[in-house]
């Protein structure tokens, strides 16, 4: 069983007195909610957004949409 951590993140939070109070929340993927994984990806937001397998999936899509444009750009119309 893999032992990857979860990261925690500080986040501030705004209470009405005006006062700040640091609440403690666990970091989650952007894509797929997961909480676990062994390395955080860069997504098309922010980065280390991503999990480990959506950053990969997010990454091929990328490229895979620049290869098609090229495709389309070298394409002479008739």
């Amino acid at each position: 069983m893999s032992t990857a951590r979860v990261e925690k993140v500080e986040t501030l939070v705004h209470n009405r007195r005006s006062s700040t109070q640091y609440a403690l929340q666990a970091k989650q993927c952007a894509r797929c909610r997961n909480r676990s994984t062994p390395l955080w990806r860069n997504g098309p937001r922010a980065a280390r957004e991503l999990c480990n397998a959506c950053g990969i999936k997010w990454g091929n899509e990328r490229r895979r949409e620049k290869e098609e444009k090229r495709r389309q750009g070298n394409q002479s119309s008739p």
